[in-house]
């Protein structure tokens, strides 16, 4: 899981200064900076539940505003496990993983649950969400050879100091 700030219009580089994940909780605590600060505080937490699902959890709480185009994490998957795949929306329409990258995004939404068929790979699952959240299904291989399931903690505007966004 990964970290992103949008800040594209802003002349300073956003980085989100990882520190190493403690392999007991899960836990990866960073830092979002930009221009030599640091904006705010963020924890992502991946989480093995009795019933053999993993939660995952991103927050970041904000020491001082921060002028931003919008906060989000991303999950990133091998394209040769997805390609010949696809993932159902809430809705139950099928979006199909294609063989040679055609458009960048292969599903944008605000889903509760989106669910994975993959049979290259034999896997199928599904990731729930707490609530409608934005999210996209980006097709990267443009740059590397994956998809990546963007999940949006928020649109744009000023992140606010003292305000905690997670999801």
């Amino acid at each position: 899981v990964t970290a992103h700030a949008k800040n594209w219009a802003g002349a300073s580089p956003v980085s989100l200064g990882f520190e190493t994940p403690d392999p007991v909780t899960g836990t990866v605590l960073w830092g979002l900076k930009a221009g030599g600060r640091r904006y705010g505080r963020g924890q992502t937490a991946a989480l093995k539940l009795a019933d053999g699902r993993t939660y995952v959890r991103m927050t970041v709480r904000m020491e001082e505003d921060f002028p931003s185009e919008g906060l989000l994490c991303s999950m990133h998957f091998p394209a040769a496990a997805m390609t010949g795949g696809s993932v159902k929306d809430e809705k139950g329409v099928s979006h199909a993983f294609p063989a040679q990258q055609k458009e960048l995004f292969v599903y944008t939404g605000r889903p509760r649950r989106l669910e994975f068929d993959l049979p290259k790979v034999s896997r199928r699952f599904a990731i729930d969400f707490t609530g409608w959240t934005n999210t996209a299904l980006q097709d990267d291989r443009k740059w590397a050879q994956s998809f990546s399931l963007r999940i949006h903690l928020t649109g744009g505007g000023t992140l606010k100091a003292g305000e905690t966004y997670e999801t």
